[in-house]
C-alpha cells in the first residue's frame, strides 16, 4: 500500500526524543512492505496553517495514496483542507487521549475524515452507536526491541517524563524502596541546589522559574539525569529491569473533563473504576511497549487492561503503595514466579500486540 502519515516527529518538543508515533506509523509499516511518506504537519503549521493546509491537498491530489493517517493533536489543519484531501483518498485520524476529549476535540472533526481512530474501546462502542465512522485501536508494542533474553541487571525501575503527579508519586516511592528513574522531568536543565533556600530567595526579589527550579531540586532527590531518553533507550532500560513500575493515574485536570464529558453525554458518571467512563487511569502505550522486554510490569490496578492481558499471570497490578512494595519485594527474591509473569506477558505481546497486528486490522477494515 501508499501510505502518507502526518505525524510529529518529535516529543514534546524535545530536540533529542522521537516521537514513539514516528515509529509506530513510519517505521513499522514501512518494514511490513508498505512504502510510507511522511511529514512532520505540527512544524509547518507553527510557521502558518495555510503551509499545512497546501502540503496535504497536493500531496493526496497528485500522490496517489491508499490511504492518510494524521496523528491528531489540535488545529495543524483546517476543515477545509481536510475535507478536500478526503475527496481524493482514505483519509484517517488517530485521536489519543479520547477518553477525556471526544466530545470537545475528535467527535468535532470526525465529519473531516473517512474514519476517526480510537484507542479507547467505550469511545468507539458509543461513537458507532452515534453514527461516527470509528475504527477501535488500542496502543500496541512496536515489535523492535525484544529483551527476554537481556541480562536484568535492574531490580526495579521508571523509564519515561517525570511530569505532573508522576514526580510526587515517584518521590514518595523512593522514601520506601529503592528505584531506579530514567527519563527528563523538565525542559530547562538541572540547577544543582543543595538547598530550598536559593530558590525562595530568587521568588522573593521577584525571579522567575521557581516552579521550574523547585521540580529540579526535587528531582535531584531521585538522582535523576535530566538529559531525555530515547526510545531505544527506553526500552533497553525495560529489558534490563526485572520489574518496571507503570503508573497510569490520570491527571486532577484531565480527569475533571473526562467526568464533565460523561456526565453531558449522559453517561453513568458512578465513581467506579470498573466504569470506564470515570475510571481514573489510561491504558498508555507503555502497556504494550514493555511486552517484548522480558520485564515484568506493575502498574495501578486498571480493569480496562484486562481486555488485553491477564492480571497475575501476565501483569502485576496494585492499589496501594503498601501493596506495591509487598509485590516488588517478593517477586526480587523469587525469580522463577517473576520469569513465568514475563514469558506469559511476551507470548501475549508477540502474538496479539503488535503494531503489524494493529495496521492489518486497520487496513482490512477501511479497504475490506
Amino acid at each position: 500500500m501508499k501510505i502518507l502519515t502526518c505525524v510529529y516527529r518529535t516529543y514534546y518538543d524535545d530536540p533529542v526524543a522521537i516521537n514513539p508515533n514516528f515509529y509506530n506509523f513510519v517505521t513499522i509499516p514501512r518494514a511490513m512492505g508498505h512504502s510510507v511518506t511522511f511529514f512532520d504537519h505540527t512544524v509547518l503549521s507553527r510557521v502558518a496553517q495555510e503551509i499545512a493546509d497546501d502540503l496535504l491537498c497536493s500531496a493526496v491530489k497528485g500522490g496517489n495514496y491508499d490511504l492518510v493517517l494524521i496523528e491528531t493533536g489540535s488545529t495543524e489543519f483546517s476543515r477545509s483542507a481536510l475535507q478536500e484531501a478526503k475527496k481524493y483518498t482514505v483519509l484517517l485520524g488517530f485521536n489519543s487521549d479520547d477518553d477525556f476529549r471526544w466530545l470537545d476535540y475528535s467527535s468535532t472533526y470526525a465529519d473531516c475524515y473517512t474514519y476517526m481512530i480510537t484507542s479507547y474501546y467505550h469511545i468507539y462502542d458509543y461513537a458507532r452507536t452515534n453514527g461516527f465512522n470509528v475504527i477501535h485501536s488500542p496502543w500496541a508494542c512496536s515489535g523492535m526491541f525484544d529483551g527476554k533474553g537481556t541480562t536484568k541487571d535492574i531490580d526495579f525501575s521508571f523509564a519515561g517524563g517525570v511530569h505532573g503527579h508522576r514526580l510526587k508519586r515517584l518521590l514518595t516511592l523512593s522514601d520506601s524502596i529503592p528505584i531506579k528513574v530514567f527519563g527528563k522531568g523538565s525542559a530547562s536543565t538541572m540547577s544543582g541546589y543543595s538547598s530550598l533556600l536559593p530558590i525562595f530567595l530568587n521568588k522573593f526579589r521577584g525571579g522567575h522559574g521557581t516552579r521550574t527550579s523547585l521540580r529540579n531540586w526535587l528531582l535531584t532527590k531521585l538522582k535523576m539525569s535530566p538529559d531525555s531518553i530515547s526510545y531505544k533507550e527506553a526500552n533497553s532500560i525495560w529489558s534490563r529491569s526485572k520489574i518496571s513500575y507503570t503508573p497510569l493515574s490520570l491527571e486532577k485536570k484531565h480527569l475533571t473533563l473526562k467526568y464533565d464529558m460523561a456526565q453531558k453525554l449522559g453517561m453513568d458518571s458512578t465513581s467506579d473504576c470498573f466504569n470506564p467512563w470515570i475510571c481514573p487511569y489510561q491504558v498508555k502505550g507503555r502497556v504494550f511497549d514493555l511486552g517484548l522486554s522480558g520485564t515484568v510490569m506493575i502498574c495501578d490496578n486498571n480493569p480496562m487492561i484486562t481486555r488485553y492481558y491477564d492480571p497475575s499471570t501476565e501483569y502485576l497490578t496494585f492499589e496501594s503503595n503498601e501493596e506495591l512494595l509487598e509485590k516488588v519485594k517478593y517477586y526480587l527474591s523469587h525469580e522463577n514466579e517473576r520469569f513465568i509473569i514475563a514469558s506469559n506477558y511476551h507470548k501475549r505481546t508477540e502474538a496479539q500486540h503488535l503494531w503489524k497486528h494493529r495496521w492489518n486490522h486497520i487496513i482490512k477494515t477501511v479497504m475490506g
